[in-house]
């Protein structure tokens, strides 16, 4: 009583018509050929397979533009657990569609590709566009607006204006809400925030919704590009729009402001963010000890660390990296130490940025053997130090004036695959200061220029003082 036998001929899995069940010899290259035709020219449906796994329906349908689906013709296949397995089934209203649908998908590589190609060409094009002088206008004006309280951070920023040579290249483009987020995203890394409000006010031009999505990648673009006060104006935009923030928002915005060194408005939103039923995760409580940290608040950082834990959260490798950039700020190198070791005694692996933190907190207090014994435990756990490790083990021989051992590792570091920077530079010249060598120095600052390093006007100032001694 099954469906009978089938065929299969590439994509194409189908049971064999009643007819031909009775009489097997009837099963020939012609029929099986007329039978496959027939059926892949009445058939509406295709099975498109290895799709980004974060792809939309808005993007299926743009790819397949020019062509009409059902109004619930994209189906989603989910793994066993739940989750999109890359495949779909799209329903066409014709199958003359359904036969084009599989023509342009031969002719693309893959739906995977040509989304990502499209979305780079339109980001491209985006960012090649000048400034639009009223829009970026209104934005500094918007930071610079009179703040009586703290409310007044979250005013909204109301209508922006349009930005018409970005809004035609949406328009011809048709870009969807979906790609329009990915595209502020991208932006928001590359740190072109003219560009991502400059798609916002298009989106909102053309009636299209922002959604939650939208107003996250706004505000952590405004995070990358340290714009703190514009990041919690969206934030009042969004909720004037009726939607609420989420974790995402929160720890974006306390990231926000921790680059601004405002760590008090940062502690006042994970307030607010508690209030509002929003459960901070891991990387909020991060965000907020950075922002301590920024603003060289070790009481405050340590403080966080210990809602943290009463929160039940677990810390990780860059809780405790900030932790100690934190003791280093205010040369708690002590303190520094005791969380490093605690943070191994927890099973947590200190990286590259842990360990250099921790020298930099050795240097801070004086204690370049401290610092030295933190580099040679780096090398021993199979961690590669970086120029800035290097950096900051000169720098504490330079800060108690032992010029012998800076260039000891200023050898040490030219010996690896690392070119030494302007500040390695400085730090080794600055190691002279105590001696008064200053022949050493001169001769330094001549090898760095010959490397094709520029002198910085901090180098100048170095070498004045050396020369003074």
């Amino acid at each position: 009583r099954g469906s009978g036998p089938y065929i299969s001929w590439g994509p194409i899995n189908t049971p064999l018509p009643f007819a031909l069940r009775l009489d097997p010899f009837t099963i020939t290259y012609e029929s099986v050929s007329e039978v496959l035709s027939q059926r892949m020219d009445s058939c509406s449906v295709i099975k498109a397979v290895g799709l980004p796994l974060d792809v939309t329906e808005d993007e299926l349908r743009d790819f397949f533009r020019g062509l009409e689906i059902e109004p619930d013709g994209v189906i989603f296949q989910p793994r066993r657990d739940g989750t999109f397995n890359g495949q779909a089934f799209v329903k066409f209203v014709a199958p003359e569609d359904a036969n084009r649908a599989m023509e342009l998908i031969e002719t693309e590589s893959s739906v995977n590709e040509t989304l990502a190609q499209r979305l780079k060409r339109v980001v491209g094009d985006v960012q090649g566009t000048p400034i639009c002088e009223a829009l970026r206008d209104v934005v500094s004006e918007a930071e610079l607006g009179l703040v009586n309280s703290t409310e007044d951070l979250f005013r909204p920023l109301g209508v922006l204006p349009v930005d018409e040579n970005v809004a035609g290249i949406l328009k011809a483009a048709n870009v969807s809400e979906s790609m329009a987020c990915k595209m502020i995203s991208e932006l928001g890394k590359r740190r072109r925030l003219e560009k991502c409000f400059a798609i916002y006010s298009s989106m909102v031009a053309r009636g299209q919704n922002a959604n939650l999505f939208h107003y996250n990648a706004l505000i952590s673009a405004c995070a990358k590009s340290d714009r703190w006060m514009i990041s919690l104006r969206f934030m009042g935009e969004m909720e004037e729009r009726g939607l609420s923030p989420d974790t995402i928002t929160y720890s974006s915005l306390i990231s926000a402001c921790g680059k601004g060194k405002q760590w008090e408005i940062a502690q006042q939103l994970l307030q607010r963010m508690v209030d509002n039923g929003v459960s901070p995760n891991i990387i909020t409580y991060n965000s907020l000890i950075s922002a301590c940290e920024k603003a060289g608040r070790l009481d405050q950082a340590l403080n966080v660390f210990d809602s943290l834990v009463a929160a039940g959260l677990k810390p990780d490798v860059i809780t405790y990296s900030a932790l100690i950039s934190s003791c280093e700020k205010v040369g708690a190198w002590e303190t520094a130490v005791g969380l490093f070791q605690e943070m191994k005694q927890c099973g947590l692996v200190p990286d590259v940025i842990t360990y250099n933190a921790l020298m930099s907190a050795c240097d801070k207090g004086l204690q370049p053997l401290r610092a030295q014994e933190s580099f040679e435990l780096m090398l021993a756990d199979g961690i590669q130090p970086d120029v800035i490790s290097y950096a900051a083990l000169i720098s504490s021989y330079a800060s108690v004036g032992d010029s012998s051992n800076a260039e000891r590792v200023f050898s040490a570091l030219k010996e690896t695959d690392l070119r030494p920077t302007n500040a390695v530079y400085n730090e080794v010249i600055r190691s002279y200061e105590a001696g008064g060598e200053w022949e050493k120095a001169m001769a330094l600052a001549e090898e760095q220029q010959r490397e094709g390093i520029e002198l910085v006007p901090f180098s100048y100032h170095l070498l004045v003082a050396v020369c003074e001694k």
